[in-house]
């Protein structure tokens, strides 16, 4: 009885007309995203995917890429996102490099 009460991811995913691997990304923005990101992927302006991207950075940083992503193509918002996350893996690894020198 609960399980006609309580879709599964399964029966979600073909509800929405998804796979079930994008049910699940979206149930990780869900979980994780600030309420701008989940907003966005609710009314379409965000992909799955690109949100799913978007949640390495913590939530002040993530309204800040929000903003900025009107003034991208969409087809390049996840080039965008990936320069980002370069950048910031560049510049850790800079600070642990120099955290290492000072001791």
């Amino acid at each position: 009885m609960s399980a006609r009460m309580h879709p599964t991811v399964d029966q979600l995913a073909t509800m929405a007309g998804v796979s079930r691997r994008t049910m699940f990304n979206a149930i990780k923005v869900r979980r994780n995203g600030c309420d701008e990101l989940i907003a966005a992927g609710i009314d379409g302006s965000v992909s799955v995917n690109l949100a799913l991207a978007m949640l390495r950075f913590d939530h002040p940083s993530q309204r800040l890429i929000l903003a900025e992503l009107p003034s991208i193509p969409p087809k390049r918002r996840l080039g965008f996102i990936k320069i980002l996350l370069g950048g910031v893996q560049a510049c850790t690894a800079e600070s642990s490099q120099h955290g290492e020198r000072s001791q």
